[in-house]
């Protein structure tokens, strides 16, 4: 039944636009939306904006019939959210194609007693009927909200290895039509491929989407296990996310960093004309020429250069020594689970 049929029928209702009850408004299982510690807080974040809209704009309806009673927006008042786009399917079910987290939203403020399912929302129809173009108008249309990596990731696997029955879609394919390099669809592939904990870990937002690409593309299969050792060592020293600094090593600190520019800069002004002759006819001669040449520079300068440099090095040490350290006791704590 097309929407036009449904609201002569009763079931939704037609003002300007259509308008659905909130209880007749699915979300597919197919969703692009994950589970995660980002999208829980936009729902969060929708649900507490409705809540304070429904303070002011809310009224009783005094139509006749089932909705007799319930809760509606003020004549000319609408919803703090977008429109949902929805999906009409042959056995009359609607179902969100943009708009779950608004739904979600909603459902919470049902929840909390403010509306019930009869509360009528503002839904935008579209016509689409195949698996693989429900996928991919979900996320051509999460634009509200920018479909996550590992959201991409997910909906491009699902493309590329067919959707109930539907051909499956060639990297090259999928990259023309959502408008991506091939190399960007191939790195969210070997993303969406990985090992399913990994996909938890940034769920949980333990780790970004890029760090835990790059791990994957370093470790392969062994990526989870040197993320959940990343994970551990942030944990110990305070973080809350795995990044790549724990696997690359940490920058140094910043009072070091500005000792070494100072010392270089002080260097390269304390040469004098003599030395700095000197260094010109050398610089063009091949290394081995160079061997066993020397020029006479201030002691002091070389002085505060080897400092500068056994800070770095000291620094270097102390960052190896707490990396160990995480190792052992990451090890420790597997052997004991």
């Amino acid at each position: 039944m097309s929407m036009k049929k449904m609201a002569a029928s009763g079931n939704l209702k037609k003002v300007d636009k259509y308008r659905a009850p909130l209880g007749l408004i699915n979300t597919r299982d197919d969703n692009i939306r994950v589970e995660s510690k980002e999208n829980r807080e936009h729902i969060q974040s929708i649900f507490q904006s409705l809540m304070k809209q429904f303070e002011t704009d809310l009224e009783a309806s005094t139509e006749e019939g089932p909705r007799y009673g319930s809760m509606q927006l003020k004549k000319g008042v609408r919803l703090c959210v977008h429109d949902l786009i929805v999906n009409v399917d042959e056995n009359d079910i609607i179902s969100t194609i943009d708009g779950n987290c608004s739904i979600r939203a909603l459902r919470l403020c049902r929840d909390a007693g403010v509306i019930d399912d009869r509360f009528l929302a503002d839904v935008v129809p579209c016509s689409i009927e195949q698996g693989d173009t429900i996928i991919a108008a979900m996320l051509r249309h999460g634009m509200a909200k920018q479909p996550s990596p590992l959201e991409w990731a997910l909906g491009w696997k699902q493309l590329r290895d067919g959707v109930d029955g539907c051909d499956p879609w060639s990297i090259h394919r999928i990259a023309d039509h959502f408008h991506r390099s091939m190399v960007n669809v191939r790195e969210l592939l070997r993303l969406a491929d990985a090992d399913p904990r990994i996909h938890q870990l940034i769920c949980d937002d333990d780790v970004s989407s890029s760090t835990a690409m790059e791990m994957i593309k370093l470790y392969g299969d062994e990526a989870y296990d040197m993320l959940t050792l990343g994970k551990q060592e942030a944990t110990q020293t305070g973080k809350a996310r795995v990044t790549s600094g724990v696997f690359n090593g940490r920058a140094l600190p910043g009072k070091i960093v500005a000792g070494v520019i100072q010392s270089v800069e002080t260097f390269a002004s304390r040469l004098d004309n003599t030395v700095r002759r000197e260094l010109a006819e050398l610089e063009n001669l091949a290394p081995e020429q160079l061997q066993g040449r020397t020029v006479a520079i201030d002691a002091q300068i070389l002085i505060d250069l080897v400092k500068a440099g056994g800070q770095i090095r000291d620094e270097k040490a102390k960052q190896e020594d707490r990396a160990r350290e995480a190792q052992q006791a990451a090890t420790q704590a597997s052997l004991v689970e």
